[in-house]
Formats: C-alpha cells, sequence, structure tokens
C-alpha cells in the first residue's frame, strides 16, 4: 500500500475543512488514477493469469492497487529462499530424450531451492506516473477549489 506524508500537520486538517466538492474530486481522480496505473502494471507483465488479476479498490481513505494471486508479490519483489513443492502425479511420455508411452510418475514431495528476481511491474508503474499523479490530484483540487467557491 502506497502511503503520502505531509511535512505540514496542518494539510489534513485544511483538507477535513473544505466542502464535498473538494472530497468528491478527490475521489474521482484516485479512481481515474488507479484505472490509469492498472493498465501501465498490466502493459509490464505478459498476458496471463497475473496481468488479468491486478485490480484497483478505491474508497474514502485512498486506493489499494494489486492482485490477490500468492505469488503476485514474489514476482514484484523477488524471492530467494526454499519452498516446499506437493506431492503429485505428473505424466510422463519423454524419458532420457526419447519418446515413450505416456505413463503417470508420482513426484514425492521434496524442498527446491528459488532464486526469482524481481520485476516490480507495480512499483515501476508508480514511477513512472508519479509527475503524472501529483499534477492531476493538484488540478483536481484546484477545480474543485473554483466551484466551490471561497
Amino acid at each position: 500500500m502506497i502511503t503520502v506524508e505531509t511535512e505540514d500537520g496542518g494539510v489534513a486538517g485544511r483538507l477535513a475543512a473544505m466542502g464535498d466538492a473538494v472530497r468528491q474530486a478527490l475521489i474521482d481522480q484516485t479512481q481515474a488514477l488507479a484505472d490509469q496505473l492498472v493498465a501501465a502494471a498490466q502493459a509490464r507483465l505478459p498476458a496471463g493469469p497475473l496481468a488479468d488479476s491486478i485490480a484497483a479498490e478505491i474508497d474514502g481513505a485512498g486506493a489499494r492497487i494489486g492482485s490477490a494471486l500468492p505469488y503476485a508479490a514474489a514476482l514484484e519483489y523477488g524471492f530467494a529462499g526454499a519452498e516446499q513443492v506437493r506431492e503429485t502425479l505428473r505424466r510422463q511420455s519423454v524419458a532420457f530424450g526419447r519418446p515413450i508411452d505416456p505413463r503417470d510418475v508420482l513426484v514425492r514431495a521434496h524442498e527446491r531451492a528459488v532464486s526469482i528476481p524481481g520485476r516490480a511491474y507495480l512499483a515501476g508503474a508508480l514511477e513512472d506516473m508519479q509527475g503524472d499523479i501529483e499534477t492531476a490530484y493538484a488540478a483536481a483540487v484546484d477545480a474543485a477549489m473554483q466551484d466551490e467557491g471561497p
């Protein structure tokens, strides 16, 4: 989750004192920016389940953008360590480089070493959009304040 903090403690109070027009403008702008960020993150990935699973969740407190897939974090940040592999059956149709009659083979549970480099598909998209986000929020607040009056 991305959190924005300000050095001036009075900003939160000033925003809270502003009317509903400013609050609604910020919510609308958050929705538009979240949709753009989802599209930008999806463009950084090959087509598939991970790209399809990226979504934005917007509420009054902000936006959360990400994926619910269990391997999404490992691909975003990278992972190096041991992973448990469950026991499974797999179909074997080649042995020693030669085709054989297909048969099911039991692969026992085991541990394997994994090293996945991070791809930063979300953080990279956010970094690329940083200037656009700042400009869009400033414009939304300015426009709403103009509409609301002094």
